[in-house]
């Protein structure tokens, strides 16, 4: 599957858009043109350079496309269907002009990359920023609520707000992620999504990218497995389990994984 191929090469830079159309194929849009939506997210950065003077400090420049993007008649947070899976397919949200945290920090990133500005992205806990670094002055943008300009403060409410934490904000927080750190975020929100849904074919073609895409995770074979068996394919449950004891030498949950995996071991000799 070319999608795999590509997010099994992931590095940083990596062009993100690329990267999340490519899962979107492969897990729900089987036909997408990524061209156009590539060339939609060029669009939008064409658009906003002819809106933004060119003599702009660096700092306005960056705030002033926020405000494009994600300000009245733009593309918005989803706070209605927050867990809608449409909010994590990029196509969805450049179409549908909504989006979750991570999907529209995406967009700011990759119509920012075409304008020379180099946005990164920040995994606050329960919530989703983008970051540039510009004339030693670090910028917080949250495109989730209007593409508003946060300060270490919010920050820290944003986390205490969305995540409920009682413990100290840990500085560590606002240190940019990988592009790859993006891709896979963006799989777990769908894999979870998929799984509150019981949508067993989805959350397993999630699990599957995030397994190419972390290759050193054995709990993606254990999930893979486990899904296999929810959905009586007893054989590749068997491999992806017997796979991950294998990789998992002192894993708390191995007693039951060994248990099951004998149940199908032996259900599948009294069948063959």
């Amino acid at each position: 599957m070319i999608s795999q191929q590509y997010l099994s090469q992931i590095e940083d830079p990596v062009q993100l858009s690329e990267a999340a159309l490519a899962f979107s194929q492969a897990i729900a849009y089987p036909d997408l043109d990524i061209p156009h939506y590539l060339n939609l997210i060029t669009s939008l950065s064409r658009r906003a350079t002819q809106n933004i003077p060119e003599n702009m400090p660096e700092a306005d420049k960056a705030t002033a496309l926020a405000r494009i993007l994600f300000g009245p008649g733009g593309i918005r947070g989803n706070s209605t269907n927050y867990y809608d899976a449409r909010n994590s397919f990029l196509n969805e949200v450049l179409d549908r002009k909504l989006g979750l945290p991570i999907s529209l920090c995406v967009i700011l990133i990759e119509v920012g990359n075409r304008m020379g500005l180099s946005f990164q992205g920040i995994g606050l806990p329960g919530h989703f920023i983008a970051t540039i670094n510009t004339g030693g002055r670090r910028l917080y943008i949250d495109p989730f609520h209007g593409g508003r300009l946060l300060n270490i403060s919010d920050c820290k409410a944003l986390v205490r707000q969305l995540g409920n934490l009682e413990m100290a904000f840990n500085p560590d927080w606002l240190r940019p992620v990988s592009h790859r750190d993006i891709i896979v975020r963006m799989l777990n929100n769908l894999r979870l999504v998929y799984m509150q849904e019981k949508n067993w074919t989805c959350t397993l073609r999630a699990l599957e990218l995030l397994q190419v895409t972390e290759p050193n995770k054995p709990s993606h074979m254990r999930d893979i497995g486990l899904i296999n068996f929810k959905c009586g394919r007893r054989r590749e449950a068997i491999y992806y389990l017997e796979s991950y004891i294998l990789r998992k030498y002192r894993a708390a949950d191995l007693t039951p994984i060994r248990a099951l995996l004998a149940e199908l071991v032996q259900t599948e000799a009294r069948l063959n």
